[in-house]
């Protein structure tokens, strides 16, 4: 697995070039004030076995200090005037992205952190109520890929869940471990290949 961090930019298809198959996962959801849980998600998908070769677009300002550094991909830093640009793009990638690019958007709605809150002025989790809006119509009209985690006290999961519901016409699916997540988003990634 690799990260791929704010705002560098990579040319897709080289990743492809030698054969492997690298679904990019992107991970979607609260960053300021939810916790730091990014790295245990990003373990799990280091040890899944559909996963494992992944690139992870992981939208927080982590540096070259990083516990995850490591894994960090190596960019063109020089692209993206602002993250939300880098943001769009490869949230569009990891779940619209045609075949031969496998991908999925994995939502993890957390709770608030007790020990480190958002800041405000704005409500937590604000921006990524509209992004599970947006890609609600993506999958609905664009077929998309997404798949959404949640803590079970995250608040409003219960609308979330019956919006997704009937706008799809099924009984959409909520994990309520990362675990089941990551399992899901495997299949997610895979679903069109």
């Amino acid at each position: 697995m690799q990260i791929l961090v704010p705002k560098r930019s990579i040319n897709i298809p080289q990743f492809y070039g030698d054969g492997l198959i690298r679904p990019i996962i992107f991970f979607a959801g609260p960053v300021r004030g939810g916790g730091d849980w990014q790295v245990p998600m990003a373990h799990l998908v280091k040890e899944h076995p559909k996963l494992t070769k992944s690139i992870v677009a992981i939208p927080c300002r982590w540096d070259a200090t990083h516990k995850m550094a490591p894994c960090f991909i190596s960019g063109d830093q020089n692209v993206f005037p602002r993250q939300l640009n880098w943001e769009r793009k490869y949230l569009k990638i990891a779940g619209l992205a045609p075949p031969p690019v496998p991908g999925c958007v994995l939502f993890w709605l957390g709770e608030e952190d007790t020990a480190s809150p958002h800041p405000g002025p704005e409500p937590y989790s604000m921006d990524t109520r509209g992004e599970v809006a947006e890609w609600r119509m993506r999958m609905a009209f664009q077929n998309a890929r997404v798949v959404i985690g949640a803590e079970p006290g995250y608040h409003g999961l219960s609308q979330i869940q019956r919006n997704y519901s009937q706008e799809l016409g099924y009984d959409f699916p909520i994990y309520q471990t990362k675990e089941a997540t990551v399992n899901a988003a495997a299949e997610m990634a895979f679903r069109d290949l």
